[in-house]
């Protein structure tokens, strides 16, 4: 028997992302922005340009390096308060996707 799917949820309001367990990771400006445009494509691949533009503007300096930055610093923040690691895929050469289903309401 299949285990059913775990959704993840995203308060716009609050800026926090929840795990399927209810643990809550508050998120700044950046990686709310990051994680809001990953599950706006519903699991499709975002490109590093298109959240480099998004995040940091068309002509940020180093928006490759500081996106890259940002990941790793947010991967490392949702391992130490969830316990688990974020559903975000790297595709290399391409971008990031969120891997899994996101509720996304007012509140966590």
């Amino acid at each position: 028997m299949q285990a059913p799917p775990r959704t993840w949820s995203l308060a716009l309001k609050d800026w926090v992302l929840s795990s399927p367990e209810g643990r809550s990771l508050p998120l700044t400006t950046h990686e709310f922005l990051f994680v809001q445009h990953l599950v706006q494509a519903q699991g499709q691949p975002v490109s590093k340009r298109d959240l480099s533009d998004k995040l940091f503007g068309a002509r940020a300096q180093n928006g490759s390096e500081r996106l890259n930055l940002l990941v790793t610093r947010l991967r490392k923040k949702a391992t130490e308060a969830l316990g688990e690691a974020l559903p975000i895929k790297t595709l290399h050469q391409i971008g990031y996707a969120f891997t899994v289903s996101v509720r996304v309401g007012e509140l966590a």
